[in-house]
């Protein structure tokens, strides 16, 4: 569970260097976020949930036993949200 905990703020961290650096600033209202019930911890951005740790979709490698990257695995997600959402053409 704590690993689950420990990746997903590591995550976070990590996605919220990237986009404010990219930004140039540090944005509250435009950031990933994680929220947790106790048991079960959430990434999302805005209202794009991206990854939650009772439903693990990411990779799993046999080899090594590890996931793959859950930083790698959010910009994924929020990448593919963002492309069906720029298809949309309401008319």
């Amino acid at each position: 569970m704590y690993e689950n905990l420990i990746e997903a703020y590591e995550a976070i961290n990590t996605l919220n260097e990237r986009l404010w650096g990219e930004n140039g600033d540090r944005n509250e209202e435009l950031s990933f976020s994680l929220t947790t019930n106790g048991i079960v911890f959430c990434i999302d951005f805005m209202e794009f949930h991206l990854w939650n740790s009772d439903d693990e979709s990411r990779e799993f490698n046999e080899d090594s036993g590890l996931y793959e990257d859950l930083t790698e695995y959010c910009l994924l997600v929020l990448n593919q949200k963002i492309k069906k959402f720029n298809e949309i053409q309401i008319k």
